[in-house]
């Protein structure tokens, strides 16, 4: 299901009086100027816009997984049912005002085909409660400085579903569904963030851990992590293949202090950098 592809309410730059979805503009999505894919422009000198939409699930027992994609420049807060499910650029606490500006610059990725933003929940972890019926999405997004020349604010929910039988709107082109293992004969590598979105600069802090049960073995995310379990720093890796589905990360193993640690994995020789490397080629 995607969402904002069809009619969204929408508002900018507004004051702070009060949200009614009756008396808001209504538009396509994407909103934003400059980038020449938006559904809805909206006036140039606007720091901020705000958009809403329901959207239905005719069965809850039926969702498995959540998948939030947001094309945007430059900072967002997204929102279900009330309850923030993603953030990034934004480190105030609590819902930013509209005039508030944002703190990093984020280059929206679908008018430079690529892979927009991508936030993944399994329906246990989901932050926000769904529900049977309506539901509400609402996604903030704001400029870096009020004399930006770009914005961009063009959001997708997608859900996944354990039945044949249930669909709506179709996936947008460029969607690739995420491919989960539970069991591999390679080693499984598990990065824990806790919900803090990797950039590309600076590191963020994460845990690691590393399941290996010995060539030819079946390693499974069930089984204790027995190769290595430790603090790291972490950060994307490369340029235009940022834009990918698939991400390269450098990362460096941490101390308890967060400094540099060297450590051997998989008997290798013992170093504190190191990077997971994904190769891929994508268009849109």
């Amino acid at each position: 299901m995607a969402v904002c592809s069809s009619k969204c309410k929408y508002f900018h730059e507004l004051d702070s009086t009060g949200f009614d979805a009756a008396t808001r503009n209504s538009g396509n999505g994407g909103f934003g100027f400059a980038d020449g894919d938006d559904g809805t422009v909206i006036p140039t000198s606007s720091i901020s816009v705000f958009a809403r939409k329901e959207f239905t699930i005719s069965d809850l027992s039926l969702v498995e997984k959540v998948i939030f994609n947001l094309n945007y420049d430059d900072s967002f807060v997204a929102y279900i049912n009330g309850v923030e499910v993603a953030r990034n650029g934004i480190t105030s606490i609590g819902q930013p005002t509209y005039n508030q500006l944002g703190e990093i610059s984020h280059e929206a990725k679908l008018y430079q085909n690529q892979y927009p933003d991508q936030f993944y929940f399994d329906i246990a972890d989901f932050p926000a409660p769904l529900m049977q019926g309506i539901n509400v999405i609402c996604v903030e997004v704001h400029n870096q400085t009020a004399a930006s020349s770009y914005l961009t604010c063009r959001p997708f929910l997608s859900v996944g579903w354990n039945s044949t039988n249930v669909s709506y709107y179709p996936t947008p082109t460029w969607f690739i569904p995420p491919v989960v293992l539970s069991t591999s004969t390679l080693p499984i590598v598990v990065l824990n963030t806790n919900n803090v979105e990797i950039l590309d600069e600076p590191k963020i802090h994460a845990t690691m851990g590393i399941i290996f049960n010995g060539d030819g073995n079946v390693n499974s995310l069930s089984d204790p992590f027995n190769e290595f379990y430790g603090e790291v720093g972490i950060e994307l890796r490369g340029s235009s293949s940022n834009g990918f589905p698939m991400k390269s990360y450098g990362l460096e193993t941490r101390g308890p202090d967060s400094s540099n640690y060297n450590v051997s994995i998989f008997d290798w020789p013992s170093n504190n950098d190191w990077i997971l490397y994904a190769l891929e080629t994508f268009g849109l």
